[in-house]
């Protein structure tokens, strides 16, 4: 689509899949302190939504009981009542998890290996066949409790990004099983997550994220690896999976620990061989996220079309795209405040 000389291709609509969003300005998963000990949504997560975008969520709140799946339908209603939308990110952390909150309910540390995030950090059980089975059961039952019972439009599938994509990873898979050892077999658990879910919710209402250069939680793929690893995964969904929702990649130039600065450089890095695996697919745009500025999420759409992914700003200027589109001074966020409970955090 062209944009007018007067609007930005920005400000222009974007079909996503079933979804027509009225602009590219989406906002990020984040990881908030949004739940209380029952891992139950509080209704602060609803607090920003704006017009038009999709919205995504993830963290601690949990979808598994009655009362978790009602405190999301608040959130959804919410969402939807103002015209937006939102999708669940599915978040399965493994070897990231505290060992003590796991504790509490009775569970282990477990993890594609026995690979530690980082030296002197806990050693996780290293998951067998069965259960790991299981575990992609799970997230197609997820997926139905999300769309069916929660309200969310899709669902964002296995959060394959930040130091959580285990199996993907040969910083965290040292398997010589069919789920590692090698490029195809290290992405056969993301691809049967993908496959479970599409089939229990469909493709049109499934995304998925990835983060190549990210070294959050100890990750990062050897440089000759990289790229190879990534354009795998990446090109055997879009040939597999044609009507996927969307794909969304974090940019190299920031990390899930670290913000990115307006002058930050990716040192040369690019995901720009991620885009050409993934193609040119109508209804099934390329989401971009991390460290942009207005100026940079302007030349982007316009050089490769699809959407901008905003986290940080969006928490400081809930209005984000109509201070984005009018050119309005930017707050700035207060990062003592993410991990707090209530409106602020």
């Amino acid at each position: 689509m062209l944009s007018s000389a007067s609007t930005p291709k920005l400000f222009t609509p974007l079909k996503v899949s079933d979804i027509m969003l009225q602009h590219r300005v989406m906002i990020a998963p984040l990881t908030r302190f949004s739940a209380n000990d029952e891992h139950v949504p509080q209704d602060s997560v609803a607090l920003r939504e704006d017009w038009g975008r999709m919205l995504q969520t993830t963290n601690v709140p949990g979808i598994y009981t009655d009362d978790q799946i009602a405190g999301w339908r608040r959130v959804t209603d919410a969402v939807h009542a103002k015209g937006g939308f939102i999708y669940l990110q599915m978040w399965a952390i493994g070897r990231a998890a505290i060992e003590a909150v796991l504790a509490k309910d009775g569970f282990t540390v477990v993890s594609a290996s026995d690979i530690p995030k980082a030296q002197g950090k806990i050693v996780s059980r290293v998951l067998t066949k069965k259960e790991i089975l299981e575990y992609v059961r799970r997230h197609g039952q997820t997926a139905k409790i999300a769309v069916q019972k929660a309200g969310f439009n899709g669902v964002e599938v296995i959060h394959s990004a930040n130091g959580y994509h285990q199996f993907l990873q040969t910083n965290s898979n040292k398997r010589d099983d069919e789920f590692g050892g090698s490029v195809e077999n290290r992405a056969r658990f993301s691809l049967l997550v993908v496959k479970e879910v599409t089939e229990a919710i469909g493709q049109e209402k499934t995304g998925i994220r990835f983060s190549p250069y990210g070294t959050f939680l100890g990750m990062r793929i050897p440089s000759g690896l990289l790229k190879e690893q990534f354009t795998h995964i990446i090109s055997t969904i879009a040939e597999q999976f044609p009507r996927l929702a969307y794909l969304h990649l974090t940019e190299p130039r920031v990390g899930a620990d670290r913000a990115a600065e307006p002058d930050c450089d990716s040192g040369g890095a690019d995901i720009d061989w991620a885009r050409k695996a993934w193609g040119e697919r109508e209804g099934s745009p390329f989401f971009s996220a991390g460290g942009h500025t207005r100026e940079r999420a302007l030349e982007t759409v316009d050089k490769y079309g699809g959407a901008i992914v905003f986290g940080r700003l969006f928490l400081s200027n809930p209005d984000l795209p109509l201070r984005l589109r009018h050119n309005v001074r930017l707050n700035d966020y207060d990062r003592s405040t993410f991990y707090s409970q209530g409106p602020k955090g």
